[in-house]
């Protein structure tokens, strides 16, 4: 990041940062894209086309070649394209990174290594690089080298037997969404502008080491730290007042666990009265009483429509929600009101709908551009990072050691 790539105000708080981006997958791929929402410079390594091409999660739901796992984690980002495993590619690596603030991978630990793109063989020689490593299980432990899925990863964890969720077989099944690859590439989006701020200050990058174990086991919070002291997780969420309940005509979720909230959730019910209720009257006697509690708030509940409770809950302030499904949610006009649905235009496909960032600056306002092709901008990257001239490209792509299918019909 050289003086002239220094943001101004207005514009996105990662601008001039470049990151070059060597993940695959779904982990990897969800940290860079969200840096590159926050306006970085992302660059994605990829394989030339071929065998060992783009991976595809769900091969059965394409978009112009690319599926939506793809599609999900890599827009914004610019994609230079040639073989890692190639006697040139780690020394054009090296060069890369000697080019980028960031450099990001997600392989095996030690894998890396062996390609001759490890943080320390990167690093070598230039201080101020910042390397991720993201992984499975961490750079270290009994479980270092093995292979991880998200699926894996839950069931280690013991996320999975937590949730206890079951198949159509009555078999122990994952969380759908790939929780440990998002919380890793979420905790990784934290740790690089984290390192940015203290190489501002002590002119020295960093290594950070991030495992999709390790940010799974965070999640569990306070039901984590019951367990570590008291050796049983927390029952609260059977002892407090929340859940779903079953109106005169849809179920509406509601909560009103802490005093103030009883207070407006028995004047909305218009059962004032069980505020001197013995049985009800303070948290420990709610707790105490729930399952009575329940029932009696259930036989309320069905005497009125949903909507009708809604006009009451709202007159209280209260936390409440009909419970939609995912469709539902998406379509909403408060989705669209966050612009969390967001369209960028892909050359190929034509409009394609995308996800938002939750990510909001004001003043600031996210520019999305779709996922990159293969190549797509591997001359114009080795021409801005490296300064190469154009007999020095057309070599690395005659040669058919860099792919770039622009550059390439035009030479």
């Amino acid at each position: 990041m050289s003086d002239s790539d220094t943001p101004s105000d207005g514009s996105p708080p990662l601008e001039g940062v470049r990151i070059l981006d060597l993940t695959r997958a779904t982990s990897g791929p969800y940290c860079t894209q969200i840096l590159a929402d926050l306006g970085a410079d992302v660059v994605k390594l990829e394989e030339p086309p071929g065998p060992r091409g783009r991976d595809q999660i769900d091969p059965f739901n394409t978009i112009d070649g690319m599926d939506a796992y793809f599609l999900c984690v890599n827009r914004s980002k610019r994609s230079i394209a040639f073989p890692l495993a190639h006697e040139r590619g780690p020394d054009l690596v090296g060069a890369l990174a000697g080019a980028a603030d960031v450099v990001i991978e997600n392989f095996r630990p030690g894998v890396a290594e062996k390609l001759g793109v490890g943080p320390a063989q990167l690093r070598a020689g230039n201080d101020r690089l910042i390397t991720c490593s993201l992984s499975g299980f961490g750079a270290t432990g009994p479980l270092r080298d093995r292979a991880a899925f998200d699926i894996t990863v839950q069931a280690q964890t013991g996320v999975m037997s937590f949730i206890d969720r079951r198949d159509a077989a009555g078999r122990l099944a994952p969380i759908p969404m790939p929780v440990a690859d998002l919380l890793a590439g979420i905790y990784c989006a934290v740790a690089v502008p984290a390192a940015l701020v203290r190489r501002a200050a002590t002119g020295r990058g960093a290594h950070i080491d991030v495992a999709m174990y390790d940010a799974l086991l965070s999640w569990f919070v306070g039901f984590g730290v019951h367990q570590l002291n008291f050796g049983r997780p927390t029952d609260i969420g059977d002892k407090i007042l929340w859940g779903s309940f079953e109106t005169r005509d849809r179920p509406l979720v509601i909560t009103a666990h802490r005093p103030s909230q009883w207070r407006r959730f028995c004047a909305a019910l218009d059962r004032r009265a069980w505020l001197e209720d013995p049985r009800f009257a303070e948290p420990a006697d709610r707790a105490e009483n729930i399952g009575e509690l329940k029932s009696l708030i259930a036989d309320v509940l069905v005497t009125k429509s949903a909507d009708e409770w809604i006009a009451a809950f709202e007159r209280e302030g209260l936390s409440f929600s009909d419970t939609f499904t995912m469709a539902e949610a998406l379509e909403h006009p408060h989705t669209a009101e966050r612009e969390m649905v967001v369209e960028v235009d892909d050359p190929s496909a034509g409009p394609v709908r995308l996800l938002g960032n939750p990510v909001k600056f004001a003043g600031l306002e996210t520019s999305y551009s779709p996922p990159p092709r293969v190549g797509q901008h591997s001359v114009e990257v080795l021409s801005e990072w490296l300064g190469y001239d154009r007999d020095q490209l057309e070599g690395l792509v005659s040669s058919g050691f860099v792919y770039d299918p622009e550059f390439s019909s035009q030479t």
